[in-house]
């Protein structure tokens, strides 16, 4: 390579280099994980450890607790009565999907309600209200499918699924959790929320019961 080659490839390297500082070339890794999922237990345990209040106070969207992709586990109860968990998820490029059992009973059965909010705080999805069972502007797929429709492998422990899907445009949610009927429960046995990240090989970390709602996407990790 001549004088003049060896110049004209240090300006070009150069070149795009400034390029990149400037409109931005390679991906932060660290920004999401492509593929992770949320595993979402919720049911009524008998009350054994000595806290309740893992993540609290969260029963607002500004003290939300946040889900990113560097959770392993969180877990915490609707307690007392008049508790409720908020959380909030950012996802980078694909679209929020959600995997429900037996949705037309899920409230009934579980006593739980279960909401999805924009990043506005208005309600998008609620799984015990059937208005929300057809398409909408924020909802572009919403059906039931068989099991062998859905490529999750955790899907094997869902019965009746439901497939949600959100628009492309819906990139942070808020997850509202609340029981239903609180005078159902009392001090031995509470309502749990329990959350379990899936990524890389795809094997379950401290899944302790089925899910009975899986909620996918590739989730931002937390903002510090």
């Amino acid at each position: 390579m001549n004088t003049l080659s060896k110049i004209t490839s240090i300006i070009n390297y150069i070149t795009i280099i400034q390029i990149c500082f400037l409109f931005g070339c390679w991906e932060d890794k660290k920004k999401s994980n492509p593929q992770a999922w949320i595993l979402t237990g919720l049911g009524v345990f008998q009350q054994q450890e000595n806290f309740r209040t893992l993540d609290e106070p969260n029963n607002t969207f500004e003290t939300s607790t946040c889900l990113g992709a560097e959770i392993d586990q969180i877990r915490s109860y609707i307690y007392p009565k008049e508790d409720i968990d908020i959380f909030n998820l950012s996802i980078a490029t694909n679209n929020f999907k959600l995997f429900i059992s037996n949705v037309t009973t899920f409230g009934s059965n579980l006593n739980f309600g279960f909401q999805v909010y924009d990043e506005q705080g208005i309600l998008i999805y609620d799984v015990n209200q059937r208005s929300f069972d057809g398409l909408s502007k924020t909802i572009i797929a919403n059906r039931n499918i068989l099991q062998e429709e859905c490529l999750i492998e955790k899907c094997h422990t869902l019965t009746n699924i439901r497939y949600i899907e959100f628009s492309s445009f819906i990139k942070k949610i808020y997850i509202k959790i609340y029981s239903l009927n609180p005078h159902y429960y009392n001090e031995s046995s509470q309502l749990k929320d329990e959350f379990t990240m899936i990524s890389k090989n795809n094997t379950p970390m401290n899944i302790k019961f089925p899910p009975n709602l899986i909620l996918t996407g590739d989730l931002r990790y937390c903002e510090q």
